[in-house]
């Protein structure tokens, strides 16, 4: 089930938001916890991508576990500043396998890495250049996304005294052929 659709009830519904784990040595007392968490009976849950690709590909391994255990529907993260275009379509096409219906498209972290030395060779440098790719996925199992943050493009270089003294707010929408569902967050 698509998010958008679950949203559009007319009912109070409960979701929640799990990070794959840090290391490799980790992931059975995360999946354990993801687990006790689904067992709750939410109305769907999300998973967040590994920081810096780190661990990112547990994220699917975590939402395709949760959804076959327990039926959730599930809401995977996908970034791709430090993913090549074929690792790209490999996560989307694993998706699919896996019967993920919702995708967060986002840009993702700059790692220390990338910060360093330039992101000239990377294949991506902005999250529409992932919408673009799920868009064009040929797929209808993966929604067609877009996620835009609600601040001036003018503000993409952060200074200290912004991150200290502005609120920021980010909004996520996902849309379909018949519906459209917005997710905002605030940071102060």
């Amino acid at each position: 089930m698509k998010i958008v659709d679950i949203l559009k009830q007319d009912k109070m519904s409960l979701s929640f938001e799990v990070f794959p784990p840090k290391k490799e040595t980790s992931f059975e007392s995360v999946r354990t916890a993801t687990e006790a968490i689904a067992a709750l009976g939410p109305a769907f849950m999300s998973v967040t991508y590994g920081a810096g690709g780190g661990v990112s590909h547990y994220t699917l391994d975590i939402a395709k576990n949760l959804k076959q255990k327990f039926g959730i529907p599930m809401l995977a993260h996908l970034t791709c500043v430090s993913s090549s275009k074929e690792t790209i379509h490999q996560r989307i096409e694993d998706m699919k396998a896996a019967g993920i219906k919702n995708v967060m498209a986002l840009r993702g972290d700059l790692t220390p890495e990338l910060i360093a030395n330039g992101r000239d060779n990377c294949d991506y440098h902005y999250a529409v250049e992932l919408i673009r790719e799920l868009k064009e996925s040929d797929s209808d199992s993966i929604p067609k996304a877009r996620t835009r943050p609600k601040i001036s493009s003018t503000s993409r270089r952060r200074s200290k005294q912004a991150q200290t003294s502005s609120p920021r707010r980010w909004c996520s929408t996902t849309t379909s052929s018949s519906a459209s569902s917005t997710s905002c967050a605030t940071r102060a």
